[in-house]
């Protein structure tokens, strides 16, 4: 078996592959995750912002709170 030597440590060729197919693998799941979040995220400002002050009034929020629904995850001062 092919082995490669890193700073006196010797590794199967094999592990190193599958290692980084591993984080290749989590990278790109970790991208997805965030981009579809993003684009639900996106949906719903678009749709809040479509209804009119009465409808927002009804679930207890503001035009200029808006952000801040959507976001009530991420926000800091809330």
């Amino acid at each position: 078996m092919t082995s490669i030597t890193f700073t006196n440590h010797t590794v199967a060729h094999g592990s190193v592959v599958r290692q980084t197919a591993q984080r290749f693998a989590a990278a790109v799941e970790a991208y997805a995750a965030a981009y579809f979040a993003r684009i639900s995220r996106t949906d719903e400002l678009e749709r809040l912002h479509a209804m009119d002050d009465a409808q927002l009034a009804k679930l207890g929020i503001t035009r200029a709170g808006i952000p801040a629904y959507v976001f009530r995850d991420k926000c800091m001062w809330q």
